[in-house]
């Protein structure tokens, strides 16, 4: 994470163990977790969370691994902090430059997920020429107005704190 985030991640360590250092030539700080104890309590926390398929099968492994079973996500809905974790990590807000409009956009190489995005929030998403990935984008006020009240209700220091 940016190093300006140093916060989220001491709350995470404060939570389950490991270690937070500065990465050495950028601006960006990361956590480690090497204790077994630790690693079963995340566990715990992420398992039946985890929405993405890239991420969903790399948990099933560790799971596995640990002779753990994995539990399916409950479906995304508008009342569950998913969505607000997942913008944090691979979201931005962005203004059009043309005619001012402000969006939020979620860029993945996913296309299931920000169709599932898409179904529960409204909003658009496209192929992205370059890259091969796809960009969901959200712009209409109304919309952008309950995303907002969205996401400060399900920020990371209450999820963490549950």
């Amino acid at each position: 994470m940016h190093s300006k985030e140093v916060q989220t991640l001491a709350l995470i360590k404060s939570k389950l163990g490991g270690k937070v250092t500065p990465r050495v030539g950028s601006n960006s700080v990361r956590w480690r977790l090497h204790n077994a104890q630790g690693m079963d309590k995340l566990l715990h926390r992420i398992n039946g969370r985890i929405q993405t398929t890239t991420k969903l099968e790399q948990l099933s492994r560790v799971l596995a691994s640990k002779g753990l079973e994995l539990l399916h996500p409950t479906p995304l809905t508008v009342t569950n902090g998913w969505l607000s974790g997942f913008f944090c990590g691979d979201g931005h807000f962005a203004i059009n430059s043309s005619n001012y409009q402000p969006s939020i956009q979620i860029a993945q190489k996913d296309e299931d997920i920000l169709r599932q995005i898409a179904a529960i929030w409204g909003g658009n998403f496209t192929l992205i020429s370059a890259g091969g990935g796809w960009i969901y984008w959200l712009s209409r006020r109304v919309d952008l107005k309950l995303f907002t009240a969205y996401s400060n209700m399900h920020n990371i220091t209450s999820i963490l704190t549950r």
